[in-house]
């Protein structure tokens, strides 16, 4: 039996012909490029994580559900990116684009804040719109970044507050591959804001000392605001609560302490300290299936905070730290942890927490 001159007449369910080469259509130069297109961003825009919000809220004098959550995300090239929380009280989203040198930020939020005139409790609402302008300097060993925008202010029974803010940033601190904090190394944080009728200044440092080769990790951190002008109980200092989940450029009156309430201390001017160490627990590097996530690895911290405002609160506790990949691109770490209030412990002296992000 003679063999088929034609390769093309040989049935494909032969072994090896189903895997050759198809011929290029005639008039198609083999190896010929694809059409070139424009990048469009929109494709790998959507949403890449989320974080669940469930509490409860006091509006004017009565306990209402807080519902919500928290997510972001940016395209495949980094020009934009954005941060959003939206809850059925409240809501905040930060924009920024950075394809160009500098970046360029736009942020809105709509915060609800109870507050308390004697044996009356109220709330009022704090609408706050800002663009900034960042302009980053890199070297090998160290950043600092420039930034100046102006700011529209909107508060309940107040005349709206216009004006500008600048700051600065700075950091020598250093990640590795198994890092599970910065390292080695300092930052340092100044803004200044000034709304005409009243001005703030919000200093912050932090330092980080690790042990070499394992990866644990002394931290501490000293940050302070000092307001001036005219007095507006919205625009007073705030210290307690955690700093999760705070897109950082909507205000600058929170300073946290974790175990306590949100304003569970105000003021005209505040400061806040803490000290941590933080330590690797278990490296996962694995994800499941074909699911787009990534678990990378689980550490824990044992913490002290304090803050003084008039007067002082302190507490101490411990968490534990899960980091992971969702979409192969998108770092997320989600906290658990639990502070027992050393002072002033109202309800309960210890309490439990859910956080993402780093305590700082």
């Amino acid at each position: 039996m003679g063999v088929p001159s034609d390769a093309g007449s040989i049935p494909e369910t032969v072994v090896g012909t189903a895997a050759q080469a198809t011929p290029a259509p005639a008039g198609e130069a083999a190896g010929a490029a694809l059409p070139a297109t424009e990048y469009s961003p929109w494709r790998t825009l959507r949403p890449r994580w989320w974080f669940p919000i469930i509490d409860s809220v006091r509006v004017n004098g009565e306990s209402k559900p807080l519902l919500g959550f928290e997510t972001g995300g940016a395209d495949a090239l980094a020009r934009h990116s954005y941060d959003a929380t939206i809850t059925n009280r409240s809501g905040a989203f930060a924009y920024s684009y950075d394809r160009f040198y500098p970046t360029f930020t736009l942020a809105a939020s709509r915060s609800d804040e109870t507050l308390v005139s004697g044996d009356r409790e109220f709330t009022e609402t704090t609408n706050r719109v800002l663009g900034q302008v960042s302009v980053p300097w890199r070297r090998f060993r160290w950043v600092a970044v420039g930034s100046a925008g102006l700011v529209h202010e909107t508060i309940t029974n107040e005349k709206a507050l216009n004006g500008f803010r600048a700051g600065a940033f700075f950091s020598s601190a250093r990640e590795y591959l198994r890092s599970i904090s910065p390292e080695n190394g300092v930052s340092a944080a100044v803004n200044y804001e000034n709304l005409q009728r009243v001005q703030q200044v919000r200093t912050d440092i932090r330092g980080y000392l690790s042990i070499p080769g394992v990866h644990h990790v002394l931290a501490v951190r000293g940050a302070g605001a000092w307001n001036s002008g005219d007095f507006i109980r919205q625009r007073e200092v705030k210290v307690g609560g955690d700093e999760s989940g705070n897109l950082g450029i909507f205000g600058l009156n929170d300073l946290p302490v974790r175990g306590f309430d949100l304003g569970t201390l105000r003021g005209q001017r505040a400061v806040i300290g803490s000290i941590e160490y933080r330590f690797p627990l278990y490296e996962i590097d694995r994800g499941p299936t074909t699911v787009p996530i990534f678990f990378n690895r689980i550490h824990g911290a044992v913490f002290s905070d304090a803050g003084h405002a008039g007067t002082t609160i302190a507490s101490a506790g411990a968490e534990v730290a899960i980091d992971f990949f969702v979409a192969g691109a998108v770092p997320l770490r989600y906290r658990l942890g639990v502070a027992v209030r050393l002072t002033n412990p109202g309800k309960s002296s210890v309490q439990p927490y859910i956080g993402l992000g780093s305590s700082f």
